[in-house]
Parts: structure tokens; sequence; C-alpha cells
């Protein structure tokens, strides 16, 4: 689960978060660049705050036993065209045998054995060989891009692996290169779908349900679309069903809303108009829309303020086959 908050009450949202789905389910605050504020404030001598440029991301697992794949993201600066060796006391894989003998026999490189840590032992004298004026990377290139090097440290003789050049690399918890608003809707507060895929690529696989109970103008039900996710979105204002449908409608194939229009699939749209509580009783829904809160019930019945009005719009199930 992922909640998104800005600075004003993300210290009293994150207590609240714990409480309800357990602190040890917690994984990550991420850190957002959030939206360009005016600097009005080098007109003055002094001043009482630093301004605010990011918001904040709360990272919730099912269990602590919940993992995903790492996340892989371009890489901004270009720091080492040409790789770079390190040692292995910085690598928590260990030390190859044959360089470093007092190594233990279940110790791995780069996740392979110690024949492997021989192999690219060999690689490297075979680069010494063979480099004719090529830089290791260069060499690495010629050869495939695949294989691994290790050497000696020309300065104090201890073992060093190489790391090739690489476009990408795992993401830590400030993604300053990540877009998060947008204005294509003109709805106030509409995520940029860039945000919204990495979010949803990062934390399910194709044919999840993905769930937005804010759901706004739609981008997380847009973004579950086009990366082949089943999705539910819930609002209780007029605007945001009428904008997501109108979107939902008009999508196209890439992300940012590019690309070739895509064919709308249907989806189903039920509208929750309930009174349960202990003074009212029963759901008392207008005529018109019994038949819907019934089919809503699921939902509706956990709603325990009086006059409730919420819209679910949905393409949860395969089989609906009409857009209503």
């Amino acid at each position: 689960m992922f909640v998104h908050v800005d600075y004003r009450k993300g210290q009293y949202l994150k207590v609240l978060l714990d409480e309800v789905f357990r602190e040890h389910n917690f994984r990550n605050e991420i850190i957002l660049p959030g939206r360009a504020s005016k600097n009005l404030q080098q007109q003055f001598s002094e001043i009482t705050r630093l301004n605010v440029r990011h918001d904040n991301l709360f990272w919730y697992a099912a269990s602590p036993s919940s993992k995903v794949a790492p996340l892989w993201v371009e890489k901004h600066s270009k720091g080492n065209p040409e790789g770079h060796c390190t040692i292995f006391g910085a690598r928590p894989t260990g030390q190859p045998c044959g360089i470093a003998s007092s190594v233990p026999r279940r110790r791995k490189v780069s996740g392979c054995g110690r024949r492997a840590a021989k192999r690219a032992v060999a690689n490297h004298v075979r680069f010494l060989e063979e480099a004719g004026g090529r830089t290791l990377a260069e060499y690495w290139r010629d050869t495939g891009g695949k294989l691994e090097y290790i050497r000696r440290s020309p300065d104090d003789g201890k073992p060093q692996y190489w790391r090739a050049p690489a476009d990408e690399q795992i993401a830590d918890t400030v993604w300053t290169g990540t877009p998060v608003y947008s204005n294509s809707t003109q709805y106030p507060t509409e995520k940029n779908e860039k945000l919204l895929s990495r979010i949803i690529e990062f934390a399910t696989q194709p044919g999840d349900l993905v769930l937005d109970a804010f759901v706004g103008s739609g981008t997380t039900c847009a973004v579950a679309e086009k990366l082949g996710r089943r999705w539910i979105g819930i609002d209780c204002g007029k605007l945001a069903i009428y904008t997501i449908q109108k979107r939902m409608l008009n999508l196209r194939a890439e992300i940012g809303n590019t690309g070739k229009p895509l064919q709308p699939k249907p989806f189903t749209l039920f509208n929750a108009v309930c009174t349960i509580s202990p003074r009212y009783g029963n759901c008392r829904g207008n005529r018109g829309a019994s038949s819907r809160c019934n089919c809503f019930s699921a939902v509706t019945s956990r709603i325990k303020s009086a006059g409730s009005n919420w819209t679910v719009i949905s393409r949860a199930r395969a089989s609906w086959s009409s857009i209503t």
C-alpha cells in the first residue's frame, strides 16, 4: 500500500498508519519532488522556515515476509563511463577464493561460486594479453558485455572486482527524477502517469488488482489499464467521476497519454447511496439506487456515517460487458 501526503500532516498520518497496518509492515518513506514554489524569502533579511519542495510516499506491505523485485531506474549521472574497480570489503557477497585463500568455501562473488571467481581472474589476464590499446570497458563491450573481471589492486595487491558501466541503478528512497503532478485533465490534485507507472510496475504483476480509494482524476485507473492490471477507483465527488469516465474513454497507449488511441474496454460504475448507522438502521438508498446498493453491499456495509454517497468505477472482472 502506498499513501501520498505532504509535510503538513505526514507525521500524524504515519502514526495512524502504523496503528492500522502495524509498524512492522512499514517499508519506506519515499521522498518525492513537490510542487515548485515562488522563492519570496530572498526579499527578507530573516526567515522563519525553509521552502518545502518535497512530498512523502509511505509504503506498507501486507506482512513482514512480503517481498518485491528490485526497482531499477535510469541513472541521472554517468559518473563512471569506463566502469570502476572496487575492493571486496565493500561488497556483502565476499571475496573470491584463489586471491584471498582465507575466504569461506560458501562465500560467493556476484551470485556465483568459487569457479566463477577463478574465471573472472582468468578473464582479466586474457584482457591484459588481448587488449591492444583498448580500455577494459571497450574490451568488455567487444566480447559481448557479459564477462566479469577480478584483478589485484596495483596499490596494495588486494583483490578488486570490476563493475561495468551501467545505464541503470537500483532505486533508493529519493525519487528526484520522477514527476509527481500533472495538469492534463485540469483536476487540482492530478498525479503524473510516470509516478503511478513506477509504483504499479514495482508493486504488482500483470493481472493484479489495483485499488485507489481516493481516485481523483483517475491516473491510477488509466495507468493500471495501460499496464494490464485490473483496477477499482472510489471517490465521492461528481467532478472526479465525470473526469475519470471521460479519461478512460480517451486513453492513449503510452505513459503520459501519448501514442496511438486505445480502444475503450468495458468498465462498470456503481453508485452507493447509503445511510447505515445505529440511528437509521438498514440502507435507505432511494428507490432508483436500491439495486445498485445491493450490488455494492460488500463495500457499503463498511460505511458508518449517515448520508454517505460514494461512487465506484471499476474494471475488476473481465466478464463485465457494458459501460454504465
